[in-house]
């Protein structure tokens, strides 16, 4: 399965977003040397208040790959893999505020899915370093996300409840 990596810098002043990408695939049993893919990678992009939102497909065909998006209007956030669009692991560096953002703005449910699926893997794994002490507390921002889940659930019930559903061990 490729390994793609993806990055992002946004430039108020000229309005453009550049998405740096890579992919690599990892060696097989014969050891052959993996040649790049094309890798179509369903994206959105959502402002910070969630009012601007665009959606687009980026094409990986490279080993490394930068994309330049012009009149991008406000810094966004990238929501890749929309509609599981590849089969490829994902490698994205976010915080838990901007897996937060995805979680109550992506349009994309396995998006949004795979965000609290991470912030809970990510929580269990830090609990898990720490010694699992007795005084563990969830992050402030994930109490409000859920009380927020909770008070106004999404119109697909099911989905929200598997928002809200610990990860299996498969973490």
């Amino acid at each position: 399965t490729p390994v793609v990596t993806i990055s992002s810098d946004y430039c108020a002043d000229s309005k453009q977003l550049r998405v740096q990408l890579s992919q690599q695939t990892p060696a097989t049993a014969d050891g052959s040397l993996k040649q790049p893919l094309l890798i179509p990678l369903k994206t959105e992009l959502i402002s910070a208040d969630g009012s601007y939102q665009q959606q687009l497909l980026l094409t990986l065909t490279a080993a490394e790959q930068t994309i330049v998006l012009e009149d991008v209007p406000v810094a966004v956030q990238l929501v890749t893999l929309a509609d599981f669009s590849a089969p490829v692991k994902l490698v994205q560096s976010r915080t838990l505020s901007e897996l937060l953002f995805v979680v109550r703005y992506a349009k994309d449910g396995v998006a949004r899915w795979d965000a609290m699926q991470t912030i809970w893997g990510d929580l269990v794994r830090q609990a898990m370093t720490s010694g699992m002490p007795a005084a563990f507390t969830l992050p402030d921002e994930l109490v409000a996300m859920l009380a927020h889940l909770l008070r106004e659930p999404l119109a697909d019930q099911a989905f929200c409840a598997e928002l809200l559903t610990l990860p299996g061990f498969d973490i």
